[in-house]
């Protein structure tokens, strides 16, 4: 159908009428009358004339308000960061620097069970009438804590080499107590003790640490003579538990 419409439409007079009803070809500049063009009336009107209103422009004035800072909110203490505690360097192996972190580990540990544990202590009573009082009323009346040392008099006691003692030791803020065996005397006032370590918080049980500590110690720091301690056979680690028969419960942090 193409092929036979397409030569009929496609003549060179179709062509030329094309350009004729435009004005095109040939040339015709009337080819339009006015009446077609009234519907562009509304729109080809010229705008109205407005009057311009200008604009001063104020100088502009900085105020103090203007350069002032913002201000700063300030940390109340509440929420103050406490950081990490400041040290220094140590020698982490020496005696006085391990004494000083058993401490503050068993301090951590006393903390703890103190919240969950209430000491009573015995109040002293005092009586108005001083003169009748006897003197055996006035001693039971004094006040103790619940834990007593009996502490021996160091100048009381014999001690040799190979013989298990403990030693006192006084801290910043507390008096710690260690089991130790006597290495060598090297005087009557000096002897080398070689310390050992407790098992557990409330054990008769020690055992040599693996870092060997020995350090000379004072004999008047020596408060109590051990008995010879058990070793329990078996194994090759029980071997080297040493079992003392004593209680150690009137002695103070005992390491």
């Amino acid at each position: 159908m193409i092929g036979i419409s397409y030569p009929k439409a496609i003549t060179p007079t179709n062509i030329i009428n094309g350009f004729k009803i435009t004005g095109t070809y040939p040339f015709n500049m009337n080819i339009f009358s006015e009446d077609e063009f009234l519907s562009s009336f509304i729109i080809d009107q010229p705008l109205t004339p407005t009057s311009s209103n200008t604009i001063t422009v104020k100088p502009n004035i900085m105020t103090p308000e203007d350069i002032q800072e913002f201000p700063k909110v300030s940390l109340s203490k509440t929420g103050k960061c406490k950081g990490r505690k400041k040290g220094s360097s140590k020698i982490f192996t020496s005696i006085p620097t391990k004494r000083q972190i058993e401490e503050e580990i068993q301090d951590h540990q006393l903390n703890k069970k103190q919240k969950s544990r209430k000491t009573h202590f015995i109040s002293r009573k005092k009586s108005k009438n001083t003169k009748n009082e006897s003197p055996e009323s006035s001693e039971s009346e004094s006040s103790y804590g619940v834990h007593d040392e009996t502490n021996e008099d160091p100048q009381n006691l014999s001690i040799d080499e190979n013989d298990f003692v403990i030693v006192r030791f006084l801290g910043k803020k507390k008096i710690s107590h260690s089991v130790g065996k006597i290495e060598k005397k090297i005087s009557s006032s000096e002897c080398e003790s070689n310390f050992l370590r407790k098992r557990g918080l409330n054990s008769s049980q020690f055992i040599y640490p693996e870092n060997v500590d020995i350090s000379v110690v004072d004999s008047n720091d020596i408060v109590k003579k051990l008995p010879k301690p058990a070793v329990l056979g078996g194994t090759l680690q029980t071997a080297t538990i040493l079992t003392f028969i004593f209680d150690f419960s009137s002695f103070e942090n005992v390491i």
